[in-house]
This record gives C-alpha cells, sequence and structure tokens, in this order.
C-alpha cells in the first residue's frame, strides 16, 4: 500500500509539480532576457540588446515583445553604423560621398543626433574641392580676381 501511494505521488509530482515549476522558471528566464535587452537598449548597447532578445526567441520564437525588440535593436544597430560612416566621410573631406547616407538617416529618423547640422556642413562643403581646384588654377594664371573669389 505505502509504495502504491509512493508511485502515485511520483506520478503526480512529475504530471503537475515538476511542469508547472519549468514554467515558472521558464518565465522568469524570459523575464531576466527582456528586461536586461530592454536596458541595453536604452544605454544603446544594440549587440546586447540583439544576444538577449534572441535568448528569448530560442525559447519562445512567437514572443512579440521580443521580435519587435529584436527588429528595433537592428534597426537602431544599422543607424548608428549609417551615422558613424557619414561622420568619418564628413572628417575626411568626403562630403559628397557622406551627403546620401545624412539623406537616408534624415528620411528614416528625423532628428537623429545631429544630422540636420551635418546635412547643413554636408551641402555647403560639396563644392569646396571644386572652388579650390578653380581658385589654385585663377592663381596659377595669375587671374588674382579669380583667385580670391574662387
Amino acid at each position: 500500500m505505502l509504495l502504491l501511494v509512493f508511485g502515485a505521488w511520483v506520478v503526480f509530482f512529475r504530471s503537475y509539480v515538476k511542469p508547472a515549476t519549468d514554467v515558472r522558471a521558464s518565465a522568469l528566464r524570459l523575464d531576466e532576457h527582456l528586461t536586461v535587452a530592454h536596458d541595453a537598449l536604452t544605454r544603446s548597447d544594440y549587440v546586447t540588446a540583439q544576444r538577449e532578445f534572441q535568448a528569448v526567441l530560442t525559447e519562445d520564437p512567437n514572443n512579440t515583445e521580443a521580435l519587435q525588440g529584436l527588429n528595433t535593436a537592428r534597426s537602431q544597430a544599422d543607424l548608428e553604423a549609417t551615422y558613424a560612416r557619414a561622420a568619418a566621410l564628413q572628417r575626411d573631406g568626403n562630403w559628397e560621398q557622406s551627403l546620401p547616407l545624412l539623406q537616408q538617416i534624415a528620411a528614416t529618423s528625423p532628428g537623429f543626433r545631429d544630422v540636420d547640422e551635418m546635412l547643413q556642413r554636408a551641402n555647403r562643403g560639396q563644392g569646396v574641392g571644386e572652388r579650390y581646384a578653380a581658385a589654385d588654377e585663377a592663381f596659377r594664371t595669375q587671374n588674382w580676381q579669380a583667385a580670391i573669389e574662387g
């Protein structure tokens, strides 16, 4: 009789208690991953955010919050990379090459950082190379007025 009661308890435990405990533990893990991911997004740590959202999706592939968060983290990472490329191009004086990148950022994320100011600098700096070459040529040919206006 004691063996029968013990056997029934083991079946009950395996059928109801253990699965419920596993579900709670899984939910806690998912919540922890989501919390870390959202904190990472707030800090602009898109690598960590993507990793944590992906961890949630590994356990729960249809988790809407993780899917949306992962898309946001990827978009923001791409935006940051594009911004960094545009800024580097501007630092090197490549105004023409930076312009389409800045226009892309302004179209997809208006008001992002200082993109509006960078666009203004790119538009102003775009013809600088040509104007310099024209002024240099005018100087060599001793066309002083054109060199000054160049």
